[in-house]
């Protein structure tokens, strides 16, 4: 088996590195994107508490019968109800969006893990080319 010339194994080296050179760029876009979405879902969370609060404090209200009668009293609590049901509803739909948040988290988090590896893959890869290198040059 022939040896590589040096030519080609400085040819590989520079494959490397630009491969590392586009790896290290696709880690940093991920992690910029895990933060920006787990600021996004932080944010969603206080939300989503708010929203439970206001909702607690809405759902027992008692109206005093002797102020509210009649269709005032009517009108008043389909208004009420209304407003209980839509944020219940607001709620429900903002749970849904941090859910599908921190799922696309959990994604990026996968992709990040495998990124970090084929760096590491190549870093490996690039020691060898220079040990190569070395060999080649010396002999």
């Amino acid at each position: 088996m022939s040896k590589p010339s040096s030519d080609l194994l400085y040819s590989r080296r520079r494959t490397v590195y630009a491969g590392m050179d586009n790896v290290k760029a696709d880690i940093a876009n991920l992690e910029d994107k895990i933060s920006r979405l787990q600021e996004a879902s932080n944010s969603l969370e206080s939300s989503i508490v708010e929203l439970e609060d206001i909702e607690s404090t809405y759902e027992g209200l008692e109206v005093d019968e002797n102020k509210w009668k009649g269709e005032e009293k009517d009108t008043f609590f389909e208004q009420y109800e209304t407003y209980v049901e839509s944020i219940k509803e607001f709620t429900t739909k903002t749970e849904d969006v941090k859910d599908d948040i921190d799922a696309e988290i959990q994604r990026a988090e996968t992709s990040l893990a495998t990124a970090q590896i084929g760096l590491s893959n190549l870093e490996s890869t690039l020691d060898s080319l220079n040990e190569d290198i070395s060999k080649a040059e010396e002999g």
